[in-house]
């Protein structure tokens, strides 16, 4: 699916999606992936500036829609800046990502259903004999981000349990060149007693009074959603 794109895919490529478009990405060369080293692969200029514009591409058909609709402005449209970063990147939209469907289904009918499509970020984590408590958390969200760095598509989603109607968030991890940024209210408590604060990969989000191409994480998922976000890459 990384092949209906620009490019093909594979290590090395100028696929958008599937592969990097940096040769120097090898997360998954069998190198091993320090847990705690902040992201250092970036993409070309000319991919990172079109996944920078599939961002705004989201929160441009948002704001909008805002304007349309003032009566709705600045609620939670997640799904349709989700929705319209890929379609900037690969044209065609899932069924499961169409108009209409909500974050809980696009998580639970579309990325956790569509194995074939998506790649479980979480999944592979914890295949590598990491974990996702304190600073082992901190590596997953490094990770999360040179996934993004490396060229890969990659989703961020909270599930709500309420039902599968009830309102969920889902957010897009876009590359960016700088550090990881300090997350004030997200915390943990090292295995000395030392509180301290994750730094937090970088998001577009089109959530309730949210409407950022390039923001943190934590500003769209609140502290009592860490370890259970759902990350995925789109193959």
């Amino acid at each position: 699916n990384g092949n209906n794109n620009n490019g093909t895919s594979g290590t090395g490529s100028t696929s958008i999606g599937g592969h990097s478009g940096n040769g120097s990405c090898n997360i998954f060369n069998g190198i091993p992936y320090n847990s705690l080293t902040p992201s250092t692969h970036i993409l070309s200029s000319q991919y990172l500036y079109m996944y920078n514009k599939s961002a705004n591409a989201g929160v441009n058909f948002v704001l909008d829609d805002d304007n349309r609709f003032p009566t709705t402005a600045l609620k939670a449209k997640c799904n349709y800046g989700v929705r319209e970063a890929f379609r900037y990147l690969f044209g065609a939209v899932p069924v499961y990502m169409e108009s209409g469907v909500k974050a809980n289904p696009m998580i639970k009918d579309g990325w956790r259903a569509h194995p074939e499509d998506w790649q479980s970020i979480n999944s592979i984590w914890i295949e590598m004999g990491h974990g996702i408590e304190t600073s082992e958390y901190q590596g997953l969200l490094n990770f999360v981000q040179d996934l993004a760095n490396c060229g890969y598509f990659v989703v961020a989603g909270w599930y709500n349990p309420e039902d599968d109607n009830a309102m969920g968030h889902v957010a897009v991890v876009v590359p960016c060149e700088r550090s990881l940024e300090r997350a004030s209210k997200w915390k943990y408590v090292s295995e000395t007693g030392t509180e301290n604060n994750y730094y937090v990969p970088f998001t577009m989000d089109t959530g309730r009074n949210n409407r950022q191409s390039l923001g943190k994480l934590s500003v769209g998922f609140g502290p009592d959603k860490i370890g259970y976000i759902e990350f995925f890459y789109y193959k």
